[in-house]
């Protein structure tokens, strides 16, 4: 594509594949939509996110790198040892960075790191095992990162004949050509000798280095929002933050004339990061519903028993004007059968029927659904739209592409009993809670920089003070403009650290703080999501996926809202 220069030859020399997100939960700085606007400015064509142990993010990153016109590399780094089921007695542990050449290695990616998320938690720490990378590493492009691989760390205790077969099993599933040796200038301790381990090595056995640099933040002015993160991370003020970070200053960004001027000896070592980008080619355009099937009775199909329902319905309701009723029935379904919604539909009025079947109060109906007959007819809604006057085309339209989107309420004591329902309906591998991540907004932020920089209570109440009636009439003011505040000049200018405070709270406001449960969000699929989806963790027994909503519906799933409402049951009472 052409570049903002009108460069229609122009060919990106140097390619960021490194650069850790958010979702990297205080690890990193960068927020996705700062990495995308950071490759739009430079001009680069192509951009990689590589986050630690996690790929919760890539839905975002390419979703926002295509729409801009950028190639999306996604990557993960993972952590393996050879016994993760005892963490204690491990054995030997490394790191490897994985990327994902098309959809199926983002598949194989899924599978990889569901392994060490669903093993029983009393095992420890988050690894997976050796032979788990290994069988599942089609279509994954596999580099070996400097200090943490394998080679290098086999290398310096010795070990030669466990190196060899080490890399035996390596070459055996990758192949020579999808398996590089990082080479890193960031001013991590040990990278030196590891880069030539890593170079004598690339002369012994054939195979290329590449130039990386590890980004967790944009540019050099947001280092002391990196410390700050790492001091919240680990509980440790922001000065021994900064000692413990003074060799890692180098960990933003660099451009093309950085890294070749960093690799100018070492040929072909930045160009590599441009060949492993060309091979990266990631689409999800062409991505299909994954609607999971309903079981109808003998004779039917979900088209066919949706209208029977409907219609067996609008029989009993005998409303006045029979043939009003009739012409927007025919009208609904016809617009939901052909975008094949029938099932969708069917599910929903199967789980609210049951609620109500077993005495957990459920709402009338709420938004956009509450103008669909069929919904009201099925038992979803409780409110007549004919008789409402309310227009189906608000809920759903032929335009439409996505899947209509119908909240539930359920009393809240009543909402786990649903989820089970559901679980016994579809199967324990094709339901999951949904991920959600909690962000640092203004209060929370602030409040932990003033213990972080040991600001006295004096000068943080009234900072605090200040900083609720500018967000109160500008809920998403940025940092730069509460510190031009004439709210807050008096108590800036009365200490002196709210020079550094400020200056590391600019990156930090809005990154990711923690992950939890989404209060109501449930996913359900016509087959295991342990084969098709990122899920990290069980709760109580049932899973929790790694992506967040957005993420799943993008990639054709059906999500739902099932919401805990304290309300309902008051009402009951």
């Amino acid at each position: 594509p052409e570049t903002k220069s009108g460069n229609k030859e122009f060919i990106q020399s140097y390619v960021p594949l490194k650069c850790q997100t958010h979702y990297s939960v205080m690890r990193s700085i960068i927020k996705v939509d700062q990495l995308v606007s950071y490759a739009r400015s430079n001009d680069l064509r192509f951009i990689g996110m590589c986050d630690l142990n996690n790929v919760s993010g890539f839905y975002e990153f390419y979703s926002k790198c295509r729409n801009s016109g950028i190639k999306p590399i996604i990557g993960v780094s993972v952590d393996v040892c050879d016994n993760p089921e005892n963490i204690k007695n491990a054995g030997f542990n490394y790191r490897v960075t994985l990327f994902c050449k098309n959809k199926n290695g983002l598949k194989n990616v899924f599978k990889i790191l569901n392994s060490g998320y669903l093993r029983e938690p009393s095992a420890g720490g988050f690894y997976v095992d050796t032979d788990t990378v290994l069988s599942n590493s089609g279509d994954l492009i596999c580099a070996m990162p400097a200090v943490m691989s394998f080679t290098y760390k086999l290398f310096k205790s010795g070990k030669t004949k466990n190196l060899d077969d080490y890399f035996k099993k390596y070459i055996d599933s990758f192949g020579g050509d999808r398996i590089f040796y990082e080479l890193w200038k960031d001013g991590i301790p040990a990278e030196d000798e590891s880069n030539l381990c890593h170079l004598e090595m690339s002369k012994k056995n054939g195979i290329r280095t590449v130039a990386v640099n590890n980004c967790q933040y944009i540019n050099p002015r947001d280092f002391k929002g990196y410390a700050a993160a790492y001091a919240m991370r680990n509980s440790v003020s922001f000065n021994d933050a900064l000692e413990k970070l003074s060799n890692s200053a180098r960990l933003h960004i660099k451009s093309a004339g950085e890294m070749s001027f960093l690799f100018s000896h070492i040929k072909g070592a930045v160009e590599a990061t441009r060949d492993i980008a060309f091979e990266c080619n990631l689409d999800l355009s062409d991505t299909a519903l994954k609607m999971p099937g309903f079981n109808v009775p003998e004779g039917f199909n979900e088209n066919s028993y949706l209208e029977f329902l409907s219609n067996n319905a609008l029989g009993k309701l005998r409303p006045a004007s029979l043939e009003i009723y009739q012409d927007r029935l025919k009208r609904e379904l016809d617009i939901i059968s052909g975008k094949d919604f029938s099932g969708y539909f069917l599910i929903v009025a199967d789980i609210i029927n049951y609620a109500r079947k077993v005495g957990i109060p459920v709402g009338p109906g709420r938004g956009s659904a509450c103008s669909s007959l069929v919904c009201y007819l099925t038992g979803i809604t409780k409110i007549d739209p004919v008789e409402e006057k309310l227009m189906f085309e608000r809920f759903l339209n032929p335009e439409r592409v996505k899947m209509p989107d119908i909240d539930i309420d359920f009393a809240s004591s009543g909402r786990y009993k649903i989820i089970e329902y559901i679980v016994s309906r579809f199967g324990i591998d094709n339901v999951a809670q949904i991920l959600t991540f909690n962000h640092l907004k203004h209060k929370a932020l602030f409040g932990v920089l003033f213990k972080l920089f040991e600001i006295p209570e004096v000068h943080s109440r009234e900072f605090a003070q200040a900083v609720d009636k500018i967000i109160s009439l500008d809920p998403n003011a940025p940092v730069e403009k509460i510190a031009k505040s004439p709210l807050t000049a008096r108590v800036i200018a009365a200490n002196g650290k709210f020079g550094d405070f400020l200056e590391a709270a600019e990156p930090l406001l809005n990154n990711i703080r923690q992950t939890s449960i989404h209060a109501g969000g449930v996913v359900i699929a016509p087959e295991s999501l342990k084969k098709d989806v990122f899920l990290m963790r069980k709760n109580e027994g049932i899973y929790v996926t790694g992506l967040d909503m957005t993420a799943l519906e993008g990639l054709g799933y059906l999500k739902m809202d099932l919401l805990g409402i304290n309300a309902l049951e008051k009402i009951e009472e």
